[in-house]
């Protein structure tokens, strides 16, 4: 599992260092800082349960530690530079903070797709309508469609996640759903309630 650390020092940075754990074990210990040093380290994790990891911040003063410099701070980004954690110790010695890596949806996994001028099913949206009819495509090597273009793709959360990250990349507009929860929109082709087909210039084929 792909991530990237991100670790700011300012004075004392040969006391401070930070870990990566799966579980117990220490997966990543960091190299020594330099004063002033803001360093990234890319690393390739081994798997965990679910993606989930536990990131220790350390400081190695004395046998008791005086946490970090004032200043001090890491940050962890993913797989898609999307950022993870950012922080700064408080404690003393050492100070854990869980981090995830899981992706419930990956930028080639497999949706299902339909592009349709007039109206479809107001249901298309539930978590249990029937889309075996739907064309499977990959994202970005989706076929060329006309009219508004509808993708649906089901995936599994994990229990007791504070929040889920959403990203999409789309032109003229989009309206987002998750178990029919509408969660995002953007467009004035994308105004309440229902999404309207979008027309376009002749000269222009492209219709979202």
């Amino acid at each position: 599992m792909y991530v990237a650390v991100t670790k700011k020092c300012t004075s004392y940075a040969s006391e401070e260092s930070y870990k990566i754990l799966n579980g117990a074990d220490v997966v990543v210990t960091s190299q020594p800082f330099a004063n002033n040093e803001e360093r990234t380290d890319e690393y390739c994790l081994p798997a965990a349960t679910n993606s989930q990891y536990t990131l220790r911040m350390v400081d190695s003063y004395g046998s008791s530690g005086d946490s970090w410099w004032s200043g001090a701070w890491v940050s962890v980004a993913g797989l898609y530079g999307n950022m993870l954690f950012k922080g700064f110790m408080t404690k003393a010695m050492e100070e854990d903070f869980l981090i995830s890596l899981h992706y419930p949806v990956m930028k080639t996994q497999e949706w299902k797709t339909l592009a349709s001028t007039s109206s479809i099913a107001s249901d298309w949206t539930a978590v249990n309508f029937a889309d075996s009819a739907w064309t499977a495509a990959t994202m970005g090597s989706a076929p060329a469609m006309t009219g508004t273009q509808y993708f649906r793709k089901a995936f599994t959360g994990i229990a007791d996640l504070a929040a889920y990250e959403y990203r999409f990349n789309y032109r003229y507009g989009i309206v987002a759903y998750v178990n029919s929860a509408e969660i995002y929109r953007d467009s004035r082709h994308c105004l309440r309630g229902r999404v309207r087909r979008l027309r376009v210039p002749r000269h222009h084929p492209s219709r979202l």
